[in-house]
């Protein structure tokens, strides 16, 4: 399952719904609060507490809308990435013997490609994600001091760490795969089945030391980028 790496949680969302509507202008048709006039808050009365819940509320829905426009697409390319990663996690990606034709290097090239565009435009995506939560918190018609506000709550609750380690281990990967696939091509026929499923055999002992030390650079990096998947869902 890809990972739910986009924290909504009902606290985040209204963001000390108090503080914020104390400090912005109110939102198109909200009511317009009066500042204390002393440095001592008086008890706020029932009418009162009515029109904060009720603009909390729409600040709530507002937030909502503009988070779930910008992470929602960023969840959408985290899936689609994963869904292609796990697909080269397969052991058949690592055996030779899989490949019924030489011609099915190239096909897997191509696959590997579509990983790396996907990859990239996830990374632009994150990259990005502060303009476009800005932006789309604007256009809900929350004030520039509140959104800037929210939008900074937001962003502080994504894994960081995790997401950027995760790219550079991505890139790993796909370079790594890059070079298997590029063995492949050019020792075509060199190899037969190994003793154990998945695995191939290579009567030329430095071949078989360069396959060797591929596949363990790449189940390394998985292995390390699973983790890395686990660690952005905590």
């Amino acid at each position: 399952m890809p990972p739910k790496i986009v924290p909504l949680a009902l606290g985040i969302l209204i963001i000390a719904s108090s503080q914020i509507i104390a400090q912005q202008k109110p939102l198109s048709g909200s009511p317009t609060a009066s500042p204390p006039a002393t440095p001592t808050p008086r008890p706020l009365s029932p009418q009162q507490q009515q029109k904060v819940q009720e603009i909390a509320e729409k600040l709530q829905e507002r937030t909502g809308n503009a988070a779930g426009k910008v992470f929602g697409a960023i969840q959408k390319q985290e899936g689609e990435v994963y869904l292609k990663f796990v697909y080269f996690l397969k052991p058949e990606r690592l055996d030779p013997n899989s490949f019924a034709s030489k011609d099915e290097i190239t096909e897997w090239r191509k696959l590997l490609q579509d990983l790396k565009e996907k990859e990239a435009t996830l990374e632009t995506s994150y990259t990005n994600a502060d303009l476009d939560l800005g932006t789309a918190l604007i256009q809900q018609q929350i004030s520039p001091p509140a959104a800037m506000q929210i939008k900074k709550t937001l962003l502080a609750s994504f894994p960081w760490d995790a997401i950027k380690a995760k790219s550079q281990l991505m890139h790993d990967f796909l370079a790594e795969h890059s070079d298997l696939l590029d063995f492949f091509d050019q020792n075509w026929d060199s190899w037969k089945p190994g003793k154990e499923a998945h695995t191939a055999a290579f009567d030329n002992p430095d071949l078989a030391g360069k396959y060797e030390g591929l596949k363990n650079k790449i189940t390394a990096t998985s292995d390390q980028l699973k983790d890395k998947y686990q660690a952005m869902v905590k």
